[in-house]
């Protein structure tokens, strides 16, 4: 059975055993018995929509080589994203867009862990929808 974690301006189903907590910059979520984090930074831009201009700078400021990056989509969001395999473990990173709203999302876990918890992580981020509070108050806006 899965459960919603909400915030200010997104939320997202967890799958059983997966727990998600405030910390001091993002949102971290663990399976109790996994492997690796997930972790969901949001950022809001008032009124203006995010574009994937924006994204784009983004990730080429974040020092990941833009060459590599692809389009995604998670439930209500799009953007782009990385997967890489380095020295300190295996990482995802997405920037992520809908409407005012872009979230950094990041999963990272040993390299021997890397395939462990795909269908955990994925099943999380296609859940992605933006909160009630974001759509009406950009409905009111428009």
């Amino acid at each position: 059975m899965s459960r919603v974690y909400q915030s200010s301006w997104w939320s997202v189903e967890l799958p059983s055993g997966w727990l998600g907590r405030d910390d001091d910059e993002c949102v971290l979520f663990v399976n109790v018995d996994g492997v690796g984090a997930l972790q969901i930074s949001a950022f809001g831009s008032g009124d203006k929509e995010v574009t994937d201009e924006d994204l784009e700078d983004l990730s080429r400021d974040d020092d990941t080589e833009y060459l590599n990056t692809e389009r995604v989509s998670y439930g209500q969001f799009v953007g782009l994203g990385i997967c890489e395999r380095i020295v300190t473990g295996y990482w995802r990173k997405y920037w992520l867009r809908a409407r005012s709203v872009l979230l950094f999302v990041t999963y990272n876990c040993k390299l021997e862990d890397e395939g462990i918890e795909k269908h955990d992580v994925d099943r999380i981020l296609h859940s992605l929808a933006l909160s009630e509070s974001v759509s009406q108050r950009e409905g009111l806006m428009n």
